[in-house]
């Protein structure tokens, strides 16, 4: 019996042999990089819907991938790509993709950055949570939203589209020509996306802009509000969401400070979960230990519905042939929540009464797999499959004049705030697909709450702003998988807020507790990564990129608090607050 010998097959030869096989299956849609030695590093996705993947993606080389899917700044798809301007049928198809486009950073800023972030950190006062509009939206930081250009019902769809294209393009330039571009936040590129926020506004009778209320001011473009007011004429509802995660006080004061700013403005406060889940103690380590074990379900418990249909009410809307019993509504919405809250609450009763029974390996079982998951209930794998009423924008003027006979509810704002949690939690159930990640939503989509009131849920786009991109990146509006360089965002937080206290975390660079050295946000990645076991592949060293990732993801979740407060908010508030 003969033997053979293999012959030796490295790693590096696998690697590049699996990069062969894809390059042959996707030709036109991996842009493949490589090294001085020739070798590949890495394949990039490019506007692949669900963004942001990379092949070959080690410890060393991660944060030089593309913070988003841009075919917008490809050299190789010429200028009538990067303009918006329609070509052949593959280049129109890729022009249609409703996917979030924005610009990247060069490798020489994520290197500078990084090294900045090895400094130590200059810890602010409290008073540097305090953000009001003339901080973000002064006249010299300003910018305007593009908008559609006026049309007719006779004009043919391939005309106003081309008049929308060259509008856009040209809004684009004007914004950068006034702007550096390193303190534009990341703002939404792809003109399909803003086609979406057009059609909803038009359809549209009453708003609710939805915002954040850990930032409300960031969320609160005021293009938008003079745009749906202002130029469209329609009501608009200010929906403070999330509003468990943020003690009364501060909500209060921001009413009390957006009234005062928009006088006349009708607000609302919203939370999916119920009332026992939201921050109340005040402590920040209390927030992180907690949220994850919340194993209720969302929209059965949620509070603030009547609250939003009573400011629909409020704001007295009066449309020809149209008539809604808002009060038979509410009352209708109300007892239909009652009955879920007592439906689930019995449901824990029996499940906590099995639970006595179970050893704590079964109990355990129960739980959420991972607390680096963040809430249970986040619903990440969700499609738009789950949709019941999706339209496309390309019927959206045939369906105005078919629905006169009813009242349209558009919710609109940033990515992330919750707008689609806010339809599913009024109408009881889940009608519409969500996830943590910002810009799940690909669609504007209708769902009828009465046969005379609708809701039509805006997917969500950032507008353009002079702040930094660290703030962007902790509210929530940015996808924290395609940050290219997290560090700086870490930095930016560990200067408001202790996380190395909140986390419990160990210098690594000592032995002696009494003798700690400054913390950099590096060492506090370093320190979580070591604290979760986060190390790379080969040399086994901390995987400081995943565990910046991850701190990011726990501000988002809400397991971290960063809530910004209203200007003089610590002045004038007795005693120290700490929901921050």
């Amino acid at each position: 019996m003969s033997t053979h010998r293999k012959k030796p097959f490295s790693a590096k030869q696998k690697k590049a042999q699996i990069l062969e096989k894809r390059a042959k299956k996707k030709p036109d849609s991996w842009d493949w990089s490589k090294d001085e030695e020739g070798e590949v590093v890495s394949g990039e996705v490019v506007s692949e819907p669900g963004g942001g993947q990379t092949q070959g993606d080690s410890s060393e080389n991660r944060e030089h991938r593309s913070e988003d899917i841009s075919t917008e700044f490809r050299k190789k798809k010429g200028p009538r790509a990067r303009s918006g301007a329609r070509g052949g049928p593959e280049e129109e198809a890729e022009s249609k993709r409703l996917e979030s486009v924005f610009a990247k950073l060069s490798p020489a800023m994520i290197e500078a950055r990084k090294r900045d972030s090895t400094k130590p950190l200059a810890r602010l006062a409290q008073e540097a949570l305090e953000v009001g509009f003339d901080d973000v939206y002064s006249d010299v930081k300003s910018i305007d939203m593009p908008k559609r250009p006026p049309w007719t019902a006779g004009e043919s769809k391939d005309a106003l589209e081309q008049r929308e294209e060259q509008g856009f393009a040209a809004w684009k330039d004007d914004v950068y020509s006034k702007h550096p571009a390193d303190e534009l936040s990341y703002f939404e590129h792809n003109l399909e996306v803003w086609r979406q926020l057009w059609r909803v506004a038009e359809l549209s009778d009453i708003a609710l802009f939805v915002i954040d209320s850990r930032h409300p001011v960031l969320h609160f473009p005021p293009s938008l509000f003079q745009y749906i007011v202002h130029d469209l004429g329609k009501k608009l509802v200010l929906v403070f969401n999330k509003i468990d995660l943020i003690e009364p006080a501060t909500l209060e004061a921001w009413r009390i400070y957006f009234v005062h700013r928009f006088p006349g403005l009708l607000t609302a406060a919203f939370s999916c979960y119920p009332k026992e889940g939201f921050l109340t103690s005040g402590s920040a380590k209390e927030a992180l230990k907690s949220r994850h074990r919340r194993r209720y379900k969302r929209y059965l418990r949620a509070v603030g519905i009547s609250d939003v249909l009573k400011a629909c009410r409020d704001v007295h809307l009066v449309k020809s042939g149209v008539t809604v019993d808002w009060e038979s509504l509410i009352t209708k919405t109300e007892k239909e929540l009652q009955e879920r809250h007592d439906a689930e609450l019995a449901k824990q009763r029996a499940k906590d009464k099995d639970d006595e029974f179970l050893g704590r390996s079964r109990r355990r079982q129960r739980m959420p797999a991972a607390e680096d998951s963040g809430i249970e209930d986040s619903d990440d794998e969700s499609t738009d499959e789950d949709v019941e009423g999706k339209v496309s924008p390309t019927t959206a003027l045939r369906e105005h004049e078919v629905n006169k006979d009813m009242i349209t509810i558009g919710l609109v704002g940033h990515p992330n705030v919750g707008k689609s949690s806010l339809i599913n939690s009024i109408v009881g159930r889940k009608v519409v697909s969500t996830s943590r990640s910002p810009g799940h939503t690909k669609h504007f989509q209708t769902i009828h709450l009465t046969p005379e009131v609708r809701l039509c849920d805006c997917p969500g786009l950032v507008f353009p702003a002079v702040m930094p991109k660290p703030v962007q990146i902790l509210s929530g509006m940015y996808r924290i998988a395609q940050v290219q360089e997290p560090y700086t965002a870490v930095k930016y937080l560990a200067e408001r807020v202790p996380i190395e206290d909140i986390l419990g975390l160990k210098h690594p660079d000592v032995d002696n507790e009494n003798d700690v050295p400054p913390w950099s946000a590096w060492n506090i990645c370093e320190a979580y990564a070591l604290q979760r076991g986060f190390l790379t592949g080969r040399a086994a060293r901390p995987d400081v990129y995943r565990a910046a990732n991850a701190i990011l993801q726990l501000v988002n979740d809400g397991r971290i608090i960063l809530s910004f407060k209203p200007p003089m908010y610590f002045s004038t508030q007795k005693g120290p607050k700490h929901d921050h």
